[in-house]
């Protein structure tokens, strides 16, 4: 059920919600509360993108009938990765694209390491300070290292649904 909802800080721990259409009103207290608003896809900046065939954002990538036999997703963040393992288990060969050259960079090194050493047990292979290029219907472009590489296209990319939340006063937003 969607509905609307409005959201203020009565003072530090609280929070006060209201629903918009029945008006009815509940509290929250706790000393950390998280509020998930959920993410939408979001097309890069990177030419040609948006007139291939071949993409996939991250909704169209679940209603998939059939799984691809190759699958490159440019962003090694959690959603990228999370797709990247759940298609290796479903048999498709998955390549991530990253700029970073740091593998999950905001992570523990040691939990990084392990994550992406299972990752690459279950298949998936990871090509970290890339640059993309271009993608044309089928092929991602990409260059590291000074050398050009083309890649099966296919991708994932969200933004935070809802950025005009004000709690900074009493809540540190994380993403």
């Amino acid at each position: 059920m969607n509905q609307q909802l409005q959201c203020s800080t009565v003072k530090q721990n609280l929070l006060l919600i209201t629903t918009t259409a029945a008006g009815e009103k509940e509290q929250y207290r706790g000393e950390r509360i998280f509020i998930n608003t959920g993410a939408l896809p979001v097309m890069l900046p990177i030419p040609g993108l948006a007139e291939s065939n071949a993409i996939l954002d991250s909704t169209a990538a679940m209603d998939q009938k059939e799984m691809p036999e190759k699958l490159v997703i440019i962003g090694a963040g959690y959603i990228g990765l999370e797709f990247a393992s759940m298609f290796a288990k479903y048999g498709s060969k998955v390549t991530v694209l990253d700029l970073h050259e740091q593998f999950l960079p905001r992570e523990d090194d040691d939990i990084a390491s392990e994550i992406k050493k299972d990752m690459e047990n279950s298949g998936v292979t990871f090509e970290l300070g890339v640059k993309i290029n271009r993608v044309d219907d089928q092929t991602v472009y990409y260059e590291k290292d000074g050398h050009s590489y083309e890649a099966v296209a296919g991708s994932n990319w969200q933004k935070t649904k809802y950025r005009k939340l004000r709690f900074r006063k009493y809540w540190n937003p994380i993403n």
